[in-house]
């Protein structure tokens, strides 16, 4: 395999995450699903997960490199990952960008803008 990815969808601190309270998405459309535990990392573990991946000198992917990667056959680094964030939830500046900064890591963000309500919340 050429590459691992690592999913994460929503950070939360240890004190804000309760598995027991499924969490509700809160959209712009009238929707009422809800996250599932394992959706969720807290902003802890993803400290120690991101300091792993340090300590094993592995290289995070840009979507630049995937590309080149697929379509020119370019070569990656022997330890790659990518990191990607599913739906782009205020943790992901909140908590995930600050310690991916700290690290030096490179990650990508995919946000669905129709999901999106029309003032911050």
């Amino acid at each position: 395999m050429p590459f691992s990815t690592l999913m994460y969808h929503e950070i939360r601190k240890a004190g804000e995450f309760r598995p027991e309270h499924r969490s509700f998405i809160d959209i712009k459309q009238d929707y009422s699903d809800i996250l599932p535990p394992p959706l969720f990392v807290t902003l802890e573990n993803f400290k120690v997960q991101m300091a792993y991946l340090q300590t094993g000198r592995y290289h995070t992917l840009t979507l630049d490199e995937v590309r080149a990667y697929y379509y020119r056959q370019k070569a990656i680094p022997e330890k790659s990952v990518l990191l990607t964030f599913d739906d782009c939830y205020q943790s992901v500046k909140r908590y995930a960008y600050p310690v991916l900064k700290a690290f030096g890591f490179h990650a990508a963000a995919f946000v669905v803008t129709g999901w999106l309500h029309d003032k911050p919340k």
